[in-house]
């Protein structure tokens, strides 16, 4: 698919890049995301349907997956949770939606997380779920 490289807000503060890669996913025909920071080692997946995909595509590039960032708990965005768990794996979540599989560290509007050396700001939307989270 395709290959981004996103840089901070604040560069002179954090003078690295960061690599986002997007890919097919064929069993939910939908796109998914990998962040990477190489600076760090850190990859995060955003919504895991299905691990096949994702394991693939680490694999292919050599990163190990540390942080799984799900945005609510639909089948096709928190599926591949358990399998892709593993030591040193933390799944985020919305805090309201306690059901999400594997989930470690739930989240609210206003709460932080730490991710290739910079904090992002957890941020509620109620509309169309009401237990969805955007991170930025």
């Amino acid at each position: 698919m395709m290959d981004y490289y996103l840089f901070p807000l604040d560069y002179n503060f954090y003078p690295s890049y960061i690599f986002l890669r997007t890919f097919f996913d064929h069993i939910f025909l939908t796109i998914r995301y990998l962040i990477h920071d190489p600076k760090t080692g850190q990859t995060a997946a955003v919504d895991t349907p299905c691990a096949a995909a994702y394991q693939r595509e680490l694999e292919r590039r050599g990163w190990t997956l540390t942080h799984i960032f799900n945005t609510h708990k639909h089948h096709d965005h928190v599926g591949g949770n358990q399998e892709l768990k593993s030591e040193g794996v933390k799944i985020f979540g919305p805090a309201s939606d306690g059901n999400i599989p594997g989930m470690d560290v739930p989240l609210k509007g206003g709460d932080k997380v730490s991710f290739a050396g910079s904090d992002a700001e957890i941020i509620g939307q109620y509309i169309p779920i009401p237990a969805r989270i955007v991170i930025i």
